[in-house]
This record gives structure tokens, sequence and C-alpha cells, in this order.
């Protein structure tokens, strides 16, 4: 139903340039001004939360340029995917670039101002595990009760950082 003062376009009457709006949305042109509005609401939304996403996980130090003009300025980051004139298989071909690159890599936290990475503290902690008695355990079954976790997982955690998941430790 149309709000008292909102005027339901007529077809003939429509504006070429709002026609061609309402067709990139796929709305017919008897619709009120106000669902074309939510609509364009919407994709400024959904390419706000995209950006963020951008910025937050798929961002990179960038390599300094060779150009005598921008010597001594500070590098832009850059970004692993570009959405902006690149077609949807684009775009998803970037993304899955991008996350191969990612995969496996640590992020670095930062912990009374030591810069640490993840990976960097979990080997520390697989490295450093021990027993709790002078009986030997698995190494594997000290993960498990370390990080609360399944076998599976201990047994994971202790091959990825090279170590023998069935190595015996005590105290």
């Amino acid at each position: 139903m149309p709000a008292k003062d909102e005027v339901m376009p007529e077809e003939s009457q429509l504006h070429p340039d709002l026609a061609r709006i309402y067709d990139i949305f796929g709305l017919h042109h008897s619709h009120q001004i106000s669902v074309l509005e939510v609509n364009v609401r919407n994709t400024k939304r959904f390419s706000d939360l995209l950006q963020a996403v951008e910025s937050e996980f798929l961002m990179v130090p960038g390599t300094p340029s060779d150009e005598p003009e921008v010597e001594g300025f500070p590098v832009d980051d850059e970004c692993l995917v570009n959405r902006w004139g690149s077609t949807q298989e684009e775009y998803i071909e970037q993304f899955r670039s991008a996350l191969q690159h990612l995969n496996g890599k640590s992020r670095t936290i930062t912990l009374s101002g030591c810069e640490f990475t993840e990976d960097d503290l979990l080997r520390t902690a697989v490295r450093m595990v021990r027993g709790t008695t002078r009986m030997k355990q698995p190494r594997w079954v000290l993960m498990k009760d370390a990080f609360c976790c399944g076998s599976g997982v201990a047994h994971a955690l202790c091959r990825r950082f090279g170590f023998d998941p069935d190595e015996g430790l005590r105290k």
C-alpha cells in the first residue's frame, strides 16, 4: 500500500533514468519509489559489509613503487581481490586465490608489548607440554588435556609442529 504522500510512478511518466534503475534491480516500474529506495539502501549496506570484510581479512602489505615521485611516501596496503571491474567469475577466482594465499598464515598478536604469531605460541605450547607424574604419557594425551580437545585434534597439533604424538613424556 502506498504511503499517504507517496505517488506511484506511472510507466509512461517514469523518467528514463529512473526506469533504468528500476530495471537494474529487477523491479517492475509500477513499484513505489520506497521499494526502490530499500533496494538501494540494501545494496549500499551489502557493499559496506563486503568492504569491511576485504579490509579486515584480505589486505596485505603493498610493494614499494620504483617511481621517483612517490619515493619516501608510505607504501599502501593492497587488497588480494578487486571487485571493481571484475566479473562474478573473476572475483570468485581472485577470492579463491586469496584464501589459498592466506591459508596457513598465522596472525600476529601483541601481548605485553611483544609480538607473537599464533603459530609460535601454539608451537611453544606443544613443545613445552609436560606430564604431571613420573609415568610416561604420550604427548597427544597431554595435549588433549592441555587444550581440552579430542584425540584427533591433539594428534594433529603434534604433527603440525613436527612432534611425535606418541612420544612418551613425564614430569
